[in-house]
């Protein structure tokens, strides 16, 4: 069959490949920390770190490594962000997280924090009282075909000040943070009349 694939040949998507990959060296964890420091470069900088020329030119250019960092590409990036960025797509496969594990703590500083969740929620309870709902139902950290009644957290309010609203959101989060920051922040809202 001409469409399986024959020793010699490379596998993979050229614009995310690690070098050790294209080089045909063992392929490990490091290959796929590679592969997500390109996914976060294209998602904090709007375009891959490579992209000049058909698929043997970007390829070439993976193993060169010599990407402009996140920052340059856009100022709004935190330049320890940026660096973390760069880190996993080292060319150099030593000088990257060693696993999965150190990149989550390292991308864990500069995720969201309580206060940005609570300001988030906040505006939305704001928006729903101006459209005069009574409540909200908010879903954390799973996808909506996989929801269960107990994956939502209701939120009720009628007739609050700015200032019970407030409490009430913090009262929320107390009450559910350790639900609400082990999905990281993954929230989906859904108003109702």
């Amino acid at each position: 069959d001409t469409q399986l694939t024959k020793t010699g040949y490379v596998i993979g998507s050229p614009k995310y490949m690690a070098p050790e990959q294209i080089l045909g060296k063992k392929v490990d964890e490091q290959a796929d920390i590679y592969s997500l420091g390109v996914i976060a470069y294209e998602m904090l900088s709007g375009v891959p770190p490579y992209t000049r020329g058909d698929h043997m030119s970007v390829m070439y250019q993976h193993v060169q490594g010599k990407a402009k960092t996140v920052h340059e590409l856009n100022e709004k990036v935190p330049e320890e962000l940026s660096e973390l960025v760069g880190r996993l797509m080292s060319v150099d496969k030593s000088r990257r997280p060693k696993s999965m594990d150190e990149v989550q703590g390292a991308l864990a500083e500069h995720l969201p924090t309580e206060s940005c969740l609570l300001a988030r929620i906040y505006a939305f309870l704001k928006l729903g009282l101006a459209q005069g709902c009574s409540d909200i139902h908010l879903a954390v950290g799973v996808p909506p075909l996989l929801r269960l009644r107990g994956d939502l957290l209701q939120i009720k309010f009628r007739e609050l000040t700015d200032v019970e609203l407030q409490g009430y959101v913090t009262e929320i989060l107390t009450e559910h943070q350790q639900k609400l920051f082990r999905a990281g922040q993954d929230l989906d809202f859904a108003y109702v009349a």
